[in-house]
């Protein structure tokens, strides 16, 4: 597909420049520049084999897209290719791919997908779910900014990535995190004590140099990885 074809799958002038510029590689898009790309171009009625492929194409044009935009378009392209696999038991509602509170009010499924491109599988919906509301009651908390390193992995990118065979990211009930002006230890600390008064789920924590582990196995398991 040719970039003049690329670009005529966005109505939007201003859009379809910011495309333009990132196929060029005289600038990146933007994740907000994403969303409204996915929100605004398609029908939301579904993605037919043509726009799936046509995604699939901007994916491998664009050289300047960030890990998180990738992930978005993977995410909303397969949620709406793809018949949902829900297991048995209630059916979770999504809202639209690509809004900021798909999850809770600071939280958007696409930001827990894998750092490979692989969006959170329909059936570990509710996993990530939980997570992002347990991690929502922290960023109230904290008043501040919650960012994700890590959140799904698939089994090949946590072989890669050295992760334990039984790891909490494979079920997407894990999240490797940083908050603005705080420190990792600062942080594990909070989630101690949001734990101790019942208002988030007991599970891992874990403590490093860079960012915190939380996940919700439902049993406590702690960890220090410092140097």
């Amino acid at each position: 597909m040719s970039q003049y074809q690329i670009e005529s799958l966005i109505q939007d002038y201003s859009l379809r420049m910011a495309v333009k510029n990132a196929l060029a590689g005289d600038g990146a898009l933007s994740d907000a520049e994403v969303s409204n790309i996915l929100l605004s171009t398609l029908d939301g009625k579904g993605v037919t084999k043509q726009e799936f492929e046509d995604l699939q194409m901007i994916l491998k044009e664009s050289r300047t897209l960030s890990d998180a935009a990738r992930g978005q378009i993977q995410y909303f392209a397969h949620i709406m290719y793809t018949a949902p696999i829900v297991s048995q038991g209630a059916k979770p509602t999504k809202p639209a791919a690509g809004s900021k509170s798909d999850l809770t009010a600071n939280f958007s499924l696409s930001e827990f997908a894998c750092s490979d491109g692989t969006p959170v599988p329909d059936k570990y919906y509710n996993n990530c779910k939980e997570l992002a509301e347990n991690l929502q009651v922290l960023r109230d908390d904290f008043g501040a900014a919650i960012s994700l390193n890590c959140g799904y992995r698939t089994p090949t990118k946590n072989k890669a990535v050295g992760g334990v065979s039984n790891s909490q990211h494979l079920l997407a009930k894990a999240a490797d995190i940083r908050v603005k002006g705080q420190t990792p230890n600062a942080v594990a600390d909070r989630i101690l004590k949001l734990i101790g008064s019942g208002k988030m789920k007991q599970g891992g924590l874990g403590r490093y140099n860079t960012f915190t582990h939380y996940d919700i196995r439902g049993k406590e398991a702690r960890w220090d990885k410092r140097t």
